[in-house]
């Protein structure tokens, strides 16, 4: 199509749309239901349009041209976000697919690209439904049972709300992914245990990461050697049967010299010692 053809074509749909405005504004009642429904209908052929023109775009190699990613460009013309222009530019390339020689292909939700041509669906519902299925859990399903999901998410999107279409997604594709995800090397437990000395004397720090039953051994061996002492102990250290037991013994000799001297004069004269304190 010329230049010029496509600047008549606008130029007479500006004027419809204008002769449109002015009989719309006196409507009410069922009139002006019709009339709301039908401009849902004019907005979503325009997003439609609008996605076939990106992917072509894209495919025309355009942006790569002016040197922008096709997400970065559509914002800019476009002065929306990025993620919502990064959302357009992924269902455009999902419903108008083309090789890199730029020949269209077939639909990669074929199902979505007939319900969102026919203008029964809105951009958000085809949205919901290419990140639903571009998830981990989607790629574990096999290729027939992505293909049914893709289909009865077209057609629930029919009859329900973005939202309500994006719940109900979720819970069928994680229904069908029984397998689930791989296990993660990173969820697999390991033992670390570090042990700092302080910078400006005695103590330190100790940190690690250990299981529960590494933990519990370290937390009584912890808690064994931190036994708040015994009343009448004004040491506050606590008595060590260990140490205790690894102190040598004395003498019989050496125990009757020290019991003489701990002997008063009155008991020694008696024969008799003072009992231990």
């Amino acid at each position: 199509m010329s230049e010029s053809s496509i600047a008549t074509a606008r130029q007479a749909l500006l004027e419809a749309w204008a002769a449109l405005d002015v009989v719309s504004g006196s409507v009410s009642g069922q009139d002006a239901i019709d009339q709301l429904l039908f401009l849902r209908s004019m907005n979503r052929r325009a997003d439609y349009g609008s996605l076939r023109i990106i992917a072509q775009l894209d495919s025309d190699g355009e942006f790569a041209e002016r040197g922008v990613r096709p997400a970065a460009g559509v914002a800019d013309l476009l002065r929306c976000t990025r993620v919502e222009a990064r959302r357009m530019v992924a269902v455009a390339a999902s419903v108008f697919p083309t090789s890199l020689a730029g020949v269209a292909l077939e639909p990669r939700l074929p199902a979505t690209a007939t319900v969102l041509g026919g203008w029964e669906i809105d951009r958000a519902h085809a949205e919901v439904i290419e990140r639903a299925l571009s998830t981990d859990a989607s790629g574990r399903l096999a290729p027939e049972v992505w293909t049914s999901v893709e289909a009865t998410l077209a057609d629930y999107a029919r009859l329900n709300q973005p939202d309500e279409l994006a719940k109900f997604a979720a819970q069928l594709i994680e229904c069908l992914d029984q397998d689930g995800p791989p296990p993660d090397d990173a969820d697999q437990q390991v033992n670390e245990l570090h042990l700092a000395k302080s910078r400006t004397g005695g103590g330190g720090r100790i940190k690690g990461t250990l299981d529960a039953a590494t933990f519990d051994v370290v937390a009584r061996a912890i808690r064994a050697n931190l036994t708040p002492a015994k009343s009448g102990d004004p040491t506050g250290l606590g008595r060590d049967k260990t140490l205790a037991s690894a102190k040598p013994k004395r003498s019989a000799r050496s125990a009757s010299v020290s019991s003489t001297r701990a002997t008063s004069p009155s008991t020694a004269a008696s024969g008799r010692t003072s009992p231990r304190s």
